[in-house]
This record gives structure tokens, C-alpha cells and sequence, in this order.
């Protein structure tokens, strides 16, 4: 154990140091997101480096992901109120440790060699990129630690309204592995092209729970696309 802490806490190091070279972020995009009447922005930043370093402000929590350039991730971190949560994938392990809102946090979950996407909104991005059709891949729920495998598949490319700009978009559809689709799904839009995440669309609870939605705000990009359009 003491092994892998070490090496986890030399990533996590070098993670933190190429954050640090470009605080600012190579991209950096503003969302919103909304259930219901609810309202949040939020924004996505990525650093480019030996490692893709991906960032997002929800809320009162920071959440930080160092991922291969394919998308995989090595390392993530949640930073908030009373919480320190850090996660790292060892072979075919999982390891999470910190604390959650005040109580320690020591969980150690069994996967198989299939990745470890986290966030979704960069690794499915990397996806979009490619010429698989599908994948199927691990991911961590933050609300109550622990994994869980999902299966993405590519749809049409289809045409997305950025405000009043349309984009040709890939569209990914995410849902549980295991035959319980009809629980849970998800859509995910990608600019075609570059993957740049678009739009989100998901219920998180029973038949009748209000949809989360969360969508690029073109106003408040329009500084990172001065020099490139919207539409490819």
C-alpha cells in the first residue's frame, strides 16, 4: 500500500505542476446547467501538457482530472467544504481516499482492464474523435463513491442549436452496461471536428424527475471561438 500511495502522490505532484505551468488553461468554456427552475454556471477548463489536466468549478466544489490524451484517466481530486477526496487507478483497482464532507474516505473497488473515464465531458470528447463506434468503461459517481460501467455509443451526427448558431455535432449516447438501460441513459453532444463538449441531457432519479440539461453558453465563449467559428 505504501507503494502505491507513493506513486499516486508522484502523480498527483505532476499533476499539480502542470496545472500550475498554465493556470489559465489552454481551453477554457462556460456552461449552464439546469433541473427544473434550478440555474448554475459553471466553467471547464482543459491544460495541455504530458497529461491532459481537466478542471470544473460546480457549486462550492473544485473537481480535477489528470487523463491521457486518449481520454483515460489516471488521477482525480474533489476539493470543497469539509471534503478531500483523491482517486487512482492501480491495474484493476480503484483507490479512493480523503475525506467527504467531514468522514474519512478508504474504498478500494475491483474493476477489469476496461478504461476509467472521468469526466465525461473530456473522455467521451476523445471518443468522439476516434473511428470505434462503441466502448464501455468505468466511471465514479462523486454522490456516493462508487463505480459504476457504462457503455457509449456513437449516433448520427446531427445538427445542434449553440444559441442561435447551429454546429454539427456528434451525438453520443451513454448508458448503464448491464441491461438496465430502460433505468438510466444519457446524451452527450460534441462539436464534430474537435469534440468540444456541447450539450448534455439526462434524467437523475425517478420517472418524473425534472431533466438535467447542461449547454455551452455562446455569449460567454465567444472569446475562445473569436478565431474560430461555432460551425466546422
Amino acid at each position: 500500500m505504501k507503494t502505491k500511495r507513493t506513486a499516486w502522490g508522484i502523480l498527483f505532484t505532476m499533476c499539480i505542476s502542470f496545472f500550475a505551468i498554465q493556470a489559465q488553461g489552454d481551453e477554457i468554456y462556460h456552461y449552464q446547467g439546469k433541473v427544473g427552475e434550478r440555474v448554475k454556471n459553471f466553467t471547464w477548463q482543459l491544460t495541455k501538457s504530458e497529461f491532459d489536466v481537466i478542471s470544473t468549478k460546480q457549486y462550492d466544489f473544485t473537481f480535477t482530472t489528470v487523463c491521457k490524451h486518449n481520454g483515460e484517466t489516471v488521477l482525480w481530486e474533489v476539493e470543497g467544504p469539509n471534503t478531500s477526496v483523491r482517486a487512482h487507478r492501480a491495474g484493476n483497482l480503484l483507490v479512493i481516499q480523503g475525506t467527504k464532507y467531514g468522514e474519512k474516505v478508504d474504498h478500494t473497488w475491483k474493476i477489469d482492464s476496461s478504461p476509467w473515464y472521468q469526466p465525461l465531458t473530456y473522455s467521451l470528447r476523445q471518443f468522439s474523435k476516434t473511428d470505434q463506434d462503441t466502448v464501455s468503461f468505468w466511471t465514479l459517481r462523486f454522490d456516493n463513491l462508487k463505480v459504476r460501467k457504462l457503455r457509449a455509443k456513437k449516433q448520427n451526427t446531427v445538427e445542434l442549436m449553440v444559441g442561435e448558431i447551429p454546429v454539427k455535432s456528434q451525438l453520443v449516447e451513454v448508458k448503464l452496461k448491464w441491461g438496465l438501460s430502460v433505468l438510466w441513459h444519457a446524451s452527450y453532444w460534441f462539436r464534430a471536428g474537435d469534440g468540444v463538449f456541447l450539450r448534455y441531457e439526462s434524467v437523475h432519479g425517478f420517472p418524473g424527475t425534472d431533466k438535467t440539461i447542461i449547454a455551452m453558453e455562446p455569449n460567454l465563449n465567444a472569446k475562445q471561438f473569436a478565431n474560430k467559428q461555432l460551425e466546422p
